[in-house]
C-alpha cells in the first residue's frame, strides 16, 4: 500500500471521527429542543482540534511504518489519482452548496444553509479520499 494510500485511509478516519460526534450533537440538540441549534465557535473548533489530532497521529504511524515510502515522490499515476478523485468530490460539493442555497431559498434559516453546506464540503472530501482508494486499488489510467 502506498503512502498515499494510507493518507487517504487516515483522512478518512480523521474526518468520519469528528463529523460523526458534531452532528450527533446537532441532530441530539435539535431533538431535545425541537429547533435548529445555531453553529458555535466552540463546537467548530473541537470538530478541527479532533480532525487535525488524527490526521497527525495517523500521518505519523504511516510514516514511521514506512519511512522510505513517505519521502517518495508522487508518480504519475497518484497525481492522476488526486486529480480525478478531487474533480468528482468538487462536483459533490457544488451540489451540495447549490442544494443548501435553494433550500435557503425556500426556508430562509442561516443555520440550515450553514449545516447543509458544511455537510457537504464534509462528504465531499470524504468521497474524495474514498475515491483515492478505491482508484489506488483498481487498475487506473
Amino acid at each position: 500500500m502506498s503512502f498515499q494510500e494510507k493518507s487517504a485511509w487516515v483522512m478518512l478516519g480523521a474526518l468520519i471521527v469528528p463529523s460523526f460526534l458534531y452532528f450527533n450533537i446537532v441532530i441530539g440538540t435539535f431533538s431535545a429542543t425541537k429547533a435548529i441549534p445555531s453553529p458555535t465557535l466552540p463546537s467548530l473548533i473541537g470538530f478541527t482540534v479532533i480532525t487535525v489530532i488524527i490526521a497527525i497521529i495517523g500521518h505519523i504511524v504511516a510514516a514511521v511504518s514506512n519511512p522510505k515510502d513517505a519521502n517518495a515522490n508522487e508518480d504519475e499515476r497518484s497525481k492522476l489519482i488526486v486529480q480525478k478523485a478531487g474533480n468528482i468530490s468538487s462536483y459533490v460539493f457544488a451540489l451540495g452548496v447549490i442544494t443548501g442555497l435553494g433550500i435557503f431559498l425556500l426556508f430562509p434559516i442561516g443555520s440550515i444553509l450553514f449545516y447543509i453546506c458544511f455537510a457537504s464540503l464534509v462528504l465531499s472530501h470524504l468521497v474524495e479520499y474514498s475515491l483515492h482508494i478505491y482508484f489506488n486499488r483498481t487498475v487506473f489510467y
